[in-house]
């Protein structure tokens, strides 16, 4: 590394969960996403492959669809990482894998992911997912599949970032099964810049992998947070990542970080707040349909997702 620059990585700020794997030429599945800074990604969720600001005009009539691409160029700096897509062709609608080796993916039909903020939290400020059952019969829901995602505006100079673009990936590549064991922690700086960022399921919030959700049931999960003073955008993914299938993709909340670690939200995710839910974990939340996944379940008499059952 160049001495000039001194660089100095403390820590890697990208989640690298599960499995890593080449991204090379090929078909890629994902919802086109348009960040609050006019950056570009194909989103899958737990992977995501960013758009080369070249060539993100090709997808701009695609905005919040999901889309199958080929592409025809791909940059990957690190693996396991995330991939800079230079040159694509887009192919049509996402379509199901019926590769083998991908294994079955997430059923998608009924499901509705939402995200939103609670920075009142008495615990601290909270960002909370939420998937729903909107369909009239039980729907097998798995938590591998659940991926919270954190961008950062760039700056002038970022450690593993293969964006081209105004903005990069701070927190990816995991999921709400895996951050139950392995929490987000890393810092690092380079020419005396440095970002941190840190990402946590919230105290008393305990996993099951895979469960059933009834009809018109929904499942909260609340994250809290710790980041360096900066400009980010949250969502949330549901599916099998960007190679397998479809890709369920939330809304997004813009807010900003000021200089005590305080968030805000701006724009249309403050006007949004207005009227921010407050709930309390086990008991307190007005609406029947919501549970949550306090602990201890049993000393708190807290309602429990119906686990899936598993075959002989």
């Amino acid at each position: 590394m160049n001495k000039g620059r001194a660089s100095v990585l403390l820590g890697c700020l990208l989640v690298l969960a599960a499995s890593g794997g080449i991204r090379g030429d090929g078909k890629y599945n994902g919802v086109v996403v348009f960040d609050r800074w006019g950056g570009c990604h194909l989103y899958g969720g737990a992977y995501v492959m960013e758009i080369s600001e070249q060539v993100k005009g090709l997808l701009r009539p695609y905005a919040d669809q999901a889309v199958l691409i080929d592409a025809k160029e791909v940059w990957q700096p690190i693996n396991p990482g995330d991939g800079l897509i230079r040159k694509l062709a887009v192919l049509g609608p996402s379509e199901e894998t019926t590769a083998v080796q991908f294994g079955r993916p997430p059923l998608l039909d009924d499901l509705e992911l939402k995200v939103f903020a609670n920075f009142r939290a008495a615990s601290g400020p909270e960002l909370i997912l939420e998937l729903k059952n909107n369909g009239t019969s039980k729907r097998g829901v798995d938590m591998d599949a659940l991926a919270p995602t954190l961008l950062a505006k760039r700056q002038e100079v970022e450690c593993f970032c293969p964006s081209d673009g105004p903005s990069c990936l701070a927190v990816t590549r995991t999921n709400i099964n895996f951050l139950h064991q392995h929490p987000v922690a890393g810092a690092c700086s380079v020419n005396g810049r440095s970002r941190t960022v840190r990402l946590w399921l919230s105290p008393g919030v305990a996993v099951q992998k895979a469960f059933e959700l009834g009809p018109g049931q929904s499942i909260e999960v609340s994250l809290q947070f710790d980041l360096s003073a900066g400009e980010y955008e949250f969502l949330a993914g549901y599916g099998a990542g960007v190679h397998q299938s479809r890709t369920l993709a939330s809304n997004r909340i813009a807010f900003d970080v000021d200089g005590q670690g305080q968030p805000h939200l701006v724009g249309l995710a403050a006007e949004a707040a207005t009227g921010t839910r407050t709930r309390e974990a086990c008991g307190g939340i007005a609406r029947a349909d919501v549970f949550l996944w306090p602990t201890p379940l049993k000393t708190r008499g807290c309602p429990w997702p119906t686990p899936l059952k598993t075959p002989a």
